[in-house]
């Protein structure tokens, strides 16, 4: 009588991964739809109330990005090496009435003077970020970009819930083939790449294993990405099909 042959244990869960996967990859094509109705949104606001650079300097905006709206009545400076604080937060308006009250002696003559003036000054720079963000938040609603962060923000939840879930099955080459996609996904740039003059470390260490996985995953969307991200080492990673934002 002939032996019948025994399933291997991981079967099932190489089932289960695959069926998260594909639950995953239908999250991350809706944020990507999401992400891409924000941007164009986005475009539409005026500059004022976008995220853009948080100085200014003789040449125009410089420094690194801030998401506070941009005073517009802040002009460039005259001379090379000086720059303004362009989007001010209303914690750098307090500390720079705070520095003043720091550095300024109580017994200099019209030092209490000073102090009042420097304090409303205070006050009008605060009240006038309040009311851009204000007026922000009104461009936001009718723009729906509230709504979309919101959809943006829960397409992102469900796929860190999935890659939870996937942690708790049993071993099997689906799973970690999942998860090593899903940690590429979690901890690189986008614009970061395998293979190449500045690649990245976690994703060329990622492909050789997913490359030595290859031959023990069964057809399905998980073999799919394992195998394109094999074969495209010089693509950066939000060229990846199973990339989210």
């Amino acid at each position: 009588m002939q032996q019948s042959r025994q399933r291997p244990p991981w079967l099932a869960s190489d089932s289960e991964a695959s069926s998260l996967w594909h639950e995953r990859q239908l999250h991350v094509e809706k944020q990507r739809r999401f992400v891409a109705a924000y941007r164009e949104a986005d475009k539409k606001l005026p500059d004022w109330a976008k995220a853009g650079p948080r100085l200014i300097d003789h040449e125009g905006l410089c420094g690194e990005e801030s998401a506070w709206p941009l005073d517009p009545e802040v002009l460039p400076p005259d001379h090379p090496g000086v720059w303004r604080l362009v989007r001010p937060s209303i914690y750098e308006v307090k500390e720079q009435f705070e520095s003043f009250v720091r550095t300024t002696r109580p017994e200099f003559a019209g030092y209490e003077s000073l102090r009042a003036k420097a304090r409303a000054t205070m006050r009008k720079r605060i009240r006038k970020i309040v009311a851009r963000l204000r007026e922000r938040d009104r461009l936001y609603d009718e723009s729906g970009l509230h709504s979309l962060d919101g959809q943006i923000t829960a397409e992102c939840d469900c796929i860190f819930d999935i890659e939870q879930t996937l942690e708790s099955l049993d071993p099997s080459p689906a799973k970690f083939a999942a998860q090593l996609l899903a940690q590429v996904d979690s901890e690189c740039s986008r614009d970061a790449f395998a293979w190449g003059d500045g690649y990245c470390s976690i994703m060329a260490v990622a492909t050789t294993a997913l490359e030595a996985l290859l031959p023990s995953l069964s057809t399905g969307l998980i073999r799919d990405h394992a195998a394109f991200f094999v074969a495209n080492p010089y693509t950066p990673l939000a060229e990846m099909p199973f990339t989210s934002y």
